[in-house]
């Protein structure tokens, strides 16, 4: 029994997820600023995000690894998305476009927190 549990355990951790905009996964995305979109139907619980980062590309929406569109529950689901994958959201933007509102998210990578100390002897404050 334990043989079984530590073989998919071991299985579980060898499939990799990865999202991807325009064939680049999203882990592998060196921009600092993203723009997203959100598209989908109001009252609907299917919802889809296009990231721009200033690629050239014409598709944008957010894949899965067999290409097929990541499916939200809500703008929310979006964001805390984002959240998870290390982003913050800056800044929100409306505007009306051919009669239709339009919302643009501004999104940041989130600075690390950890030190980047580049001495390897310790600061000690002098004394006296």
């Amino acid at each position: 029994m334990n043989r079984l549990i530590l073989l998919i355990a071991a299985l579980f951790c060898t499939i990799s997820y990865s999202q991807k905009v325009s064939d680049t996964p999203l882990s592998e995305i060196t921009a600092t600023y993203l723009e997203v979109t959100v598209s989908g139907t109001p009252l609907s619980s299917k919802h889809y995000a296009n990231i721009d980062y200033g690629q050239k590309a014409n598709n944008k929406q957010l894949k899965n690894d067999d290409g097929t569109p990541m499916i939200f529950n809500s703008v929310i689901d979006v964001m805390n998305y984002l959240d998870s994958k290390e982003y913050e959201l800056i800044h929100i933007n409306s505007n009306v476009v051919d009669g239709f509102t339009r919302t643009n998210y501004f999104f940041r990578k989130k600075k690390s927190t950890a030190c980047t100390c580049t001495s390897s002897t310790p600061m000690i404050p002098a004394l006296g």
